[in-house]
């Protein structure tokens, strides 16, 4: 038995496989926690799925509609890379080397322009609960 672990919003905090779960959910109910029990093989991701609260099952999170026009451009030009359909109020981390580069709480626009003055190569992470975190490089040569 899987025992999902979450907070308020559904979010997965602690996934628990427990192959002997007698009594197991009185242990939560103990120390007030919110949980799910589900029959599940393995562990199941919280970057994946989380805790639909109303309904108190897991749900698949759902994909970004985002579509990208490039994923490679020039540097220091007038070449960008255009992210559409961003929802609204995303949080977007540009991190560049690895080290974050820029951040943007919430963005106040659906769509996000992309130019590179220096060749290199930027991930882009936009944010938003609950859909799966969004990923994409952009690399400039």
């Amino acid at each position: 038995m899987l025992f999902a672990v979450h907070n308020e919003d559904g979010q997965i905090i602690q996934a628990n496989k427990v192959y002997d779960p007698e009594g197991y959910d009185k242990l939560l109910d103990d120390r007030g926690l919110k949980y799910v029990a589900v029959q599940s093989e393995g562990i199941l991701s919280p970057e994946n799925w989380f805790v639909n609260v109303s309904a108190k099952e897991l749900t698949e999170r759902p994909t970004m509609p985002i579509e990208v026009n490039k994923t490679r451009i020039k540097a220091g030009g007038d070449d960008s890379a255009l992210l559409t359909g961003i929802p609204a109020n995303a949080q977007v981390v540009i991190y560049a080397v690895g080290a974050e580069l820029h951040r943007l709480a919430k963005l106040d626009a659906t769509e996000l322009e992309i130019a590179i003055p220096v060749p290199c190569a930027y991930t882009v992470a936009i944010d938003l609960w609950p859909y799966k975190t969004f990923r994409i490089d952009i690399e400039a040569a």
